[in-house]
């Protein structure tokens, strides 16, 4: 396996830590990762993203109107382009992770 497609397979076999954002592995979710493995987006990115989306799924108003399901890896995407522009710092992220960790 090349590391392009391991590349591939870890950003496709990535779960939101969350079930409030799980999300589908579609052709269009495919040819995303490879995209981003060829701009050289790492998987801590991308993984960062995930969470960061997940957190603001899971942390909204308990009265907001219920978010659309997400269908692709394309959701992520303007979180990926925000971290790739604004990385956040690493002790940020697992402060996220622990939220979520307890709120699951």
């Amino acid at each position: 396996m090349t590391p392009k497609q391991m590349y591939i397979r870890q950003v496709l076999q990535s779960d939101p830590p969350t079930p409030a954002a799980p999300w589908s592995r579609s052709r269009a979710s495919k040819r995303l990762a490879a995209q981003l493995y060829d701009r050289g987006i790492p998987l801590t990115t991308v993984h960062s993203a995930m969470l960061l989306v997940a957190a603001r799924r899971a942390f909204r108003p308990t009265d907001a109107l219920p978010l659309p399901p997400i269908r692709t890896l394309y959701y992520f995407l303007p979180e990926i382009e925000q971290l790739t522009a604004h990385p956040l710092d690493p002790d940020y992220i697992q402060y996220l992770r622990y939220k979520l960790h307890r709120l699951a």
